[in-house]
């Protein structure tokens, strides 16, 4: 992707916080920094419901898309993966 594709309104603030808002609107002082939370005990039911072993590695592939086949990647491409 060009590094140019999407730039901020202005150099105090990351494009992808500049998305949505009017040119002269300025952050908020606080915005979230998207995270990932792990509930370890489901984590744990998942690996026992499937028997995973957790000592092999661990791949998930969701291949649905929201707006069918524009979004979705082919076949191939998770095939690619998987096998790596």
């Amino acid at each position: 992707m060009p590094e140019d594709w999407i730039k901020p309104a202005d150099h105090d603030r990351p494009a992808f916080c500049s998305i949505g808002l009017p040119d002269a609107e300025r952050l908020p002082p606080e915005y979230p920094i998207p995270a990932i939370f792990i509930d370890q005990n489901k984590q744990n039911a998942v690996a026992e419901k499937f028997n995973l072993m957790r000592s092999e590695k661990i791949l998930a592939l969701c291949p649905g898309a929201e707006y069918g086949e524009a979004k979705r990647w082919p076949a191939s491409y998770y095939a690619e993966v998987a096998q790596a």
